[in-house]
């Protein structure tokens, strides 16, 4: 039992994941909650597969915490410099290197880039063949309409600027990557350790994939890791070896983040409140020196520094934000954070459509683009609202204030009446982010998927269709024929990945919830500070618990890569306080 008294929080988090594991695996295999209460028999196997569960659970939770302890990842003492090798003194330039090997390949097989949805979209908006809404970031579509330009300029086609996006991106990642093991090797951590690290954003496809994918959110992965490793700095060091530039460094990063990312304020504003508060402890805790005889008094400024920095991002952020969306006279667009009772309005048709009175029939048909309410039914998919979302009638409208009162009423006392329809709508939508599950069959929406291989051919036919003549076909990426055979033998490496045992979990944003949760709940109890670096980490997976689809792990990309840095910081920080 000494297990169990010593690990409260692992075992409280094990019965709760349990239960959350037996309602997602109820989901992917019957896609229905209701079959557990159909008799006592029932709910007895429910409670037996969810102990099942709960206990694989705690076990995963030791077993990281085993393998993650701080003496086996942090204390390294570094060789003397005749026994140092290239690794040792060139931690930075050995992971560019390894990492610009394994990304390269795709980025050059898949030519010019697998542009998704969402990137030919602020591509041709940046190009001037549609209007620019607030739809995506601006600041990203100006990034993205860049590249295009310059390559437009050149060739006269899409080609060449969405490739010199894709480098973009990779280079920003590639570096920022680099700088977290160089950070990770210069703070002690074993070179065993970071080595691994080191292979494991360079040797799995997950990587090579998403850096040749154009999306916003891998630019955003690079950011976000700069972000974290300049964090970790400030706190280890309380900012004493942060120079005037390495601050406008970090306060770029904070602007960035926040200009290429919609809603990012509920990420930042928590963390770095957190943060000022981290070193407005330290500071205060520091003891009176001795000094030239006359007792003084150590401070730091770097709370009073990252507040300046923090504030003035923010609102550049927020002037920018307003700026833009004045000049293109655009709206924030709040359909898109209604995913999930917009889903739970189509299951609450498909399932009750006989049930429902004609006022809330009347009130779907106003609310969505559909002939008859039953259309939205059929439109329903559980793990991506997509196809529910596109039907949405009033996007970032005048009206757009009293739809949404008369929808909310409709759609509360729905919920009334079939809650346990509502459960399952909001389960399917979300399991993939804080469960483990095979890999998700039937993918469409986005949902499952970690990345996109090609230009998207439904955003090529609607972005042509919505140039209105303006964007002629002969623009539109396309890659080589040559290479096609490379790009299939890319993409079953790639697809071969999800179906080995084991090696599958490193596509699955539910592992690397776990390992999240493990790392801090082992941390906590030894009140180490430097767990609030995964506090960011974790917004990212409510975030994405929020968003379209389900298992997207390219929306919780940034915290996986931000992993290595996470447990040597905390490790780092916990053998300094213990030696």
């Amino acid at each position: 039992m000494r297990i169990f008294a010593n690990r409260i929080g692992e075992l409280i988090a094990s019965v709760v994941l349990g239960f959350l594991e037996v309602l997602a695996l109820s989901m992917y295999y019957r896609d229905s909650l209701s079959f557990w209460t159909k008799s006592f028999v029932s709910v007895l196997i429910f409670i037996g597969i969810w102990l099942v569960c709960a206990a694989l659970i705690f076990l995963f939770f030791c077993l990281i915490q085993f393998l993650l302890r701080p003496d086996r990842i942090a204390g390294r003492t570094m060789p003397s410099e005749r026994r140092q090798g290239f690794a040792d003194r060139h931690p930075f330039l050995l992971s560019v290197i390894v990492l610009t090997v394994f990304y390269l390949p795709w980025i050059i097989i898949f030519y010019p880039g697998s542009a998704i949805y969402d990137m030919m979209y602020q591509t041709v908006q940046a190009d001037g063949f549609m209007a620019i809404n607030a739809h995506h970031p601006i600041f990203a579509t100006y990034v993205i309409g860049l590249c295009s330009k310059i390559g437009l300029w050149i060739t006269g086609r899409l080609n060449l600027g969405i490739f010199l996006y894709i480098l973009l991106q990779t280079a920003v990642c590639i570096l920022s990557f680099s700088y977290m093991i160089s950070f990770m090797a210069k703070r002690g951590i074993r070179k065993g350790f970071w080595l691994v690290c080191l292979g494991f954003l360079a040797i799995p496809p997950l990587w090579g994939g998403a850096m040749q994918c154009g999306t916003k959110d891998t630019m955003f992965t690079g950011l976000f890791v700069f972000f974290l490793v300049l964090s970790a700095r400030l706190m280890l060091d309380e900012g004493k070896n942060f120079r005037i530039q390495t601050w406008i460094a970090y306060g770029l990063s904070i602007l960035a983040l926040c200009l290429y990312r919609n809603a990012i304020l509920v990420i930042m504003i928590p963390t770095l409140v957190l943060f000022f508060l981290f070193l407005k402890k330290k500071s205060s805790a520091q003891e009176n020196v001795q000094k030239d005889g006359r007792k003084t008094i150590k401070k730091t400024q770097s709370r009073g520094i990252l507040l300046l920095c923090g504030l003035a991002a923010i609102i550049i952020a927020a002037a920018f934000g307003t700026v833009t969306k004045n000049v293109y006279h655009t709206k924030t667009e709040s359909g898109e954070i209604l995913s999930l009772p917009f889903q739970q309005t189509a299951r609450y048709v498909r399932d009750h459509s006989g049930e429902m009175t004609e006022e809330e029939q009347q009130l779907i048909e106003t609310t969505f683009d559909v002939e008859n309410f039953q259309e939205l039914g059929k439109l329903y998919y559980p793990m991506s609202s997509d196809p529910v979302k596109a039907r949405y009638h009033w996007w970032a409208s005048d009206e757009e204030k009293q739809v949404m009162a008369d929808y909310f009423s409709s759609w509360s006392s729905m919920l009334k009446k079939h809650p346990g329809t509502y459960v399952e709508a909001a389960v399917a939508q979300t399991y993939g982010y804080y469960s483990i599950t095979p890999v998700i069959k039937n993918q469409k929406g986005g949902a499952g998927t970690t990345v996109q291989f090609g230009p998207d051919e439904l955003a090529v036919k609607n972005v042509v269709d919505h140039s209105d003549g303006t964007l002629s076909e002969e623009l539109i990426p396309e890659s080589p024929k040559a290479l096609k055979g490379a790009q299939e033998v890319l993409k079953d490496w790639y697809f071969l990945w999800q179906k080995v045992p084991v090696a599958d979990l490193l596509s699955k944003c539910g592992f690397y919830f776990y390992i999240l949760l493990a790392l801090t709940l082992w941390h906590a109890k030894r009140k180490n500070r430097l767990t609030l670096l995964t506090v960011p980490a974790f917004l990212l997976i409510l975030m994405a618990i929020a968003s379209p689809v389900n298992e997207h792990i390219r929306y919780i990309l940034p915290a996986v890569a931000a992993l290595p840095l996470m447990i040597s910081a905390a490790a780092a920080e916990h053998i300094k306080n213990n030696n």
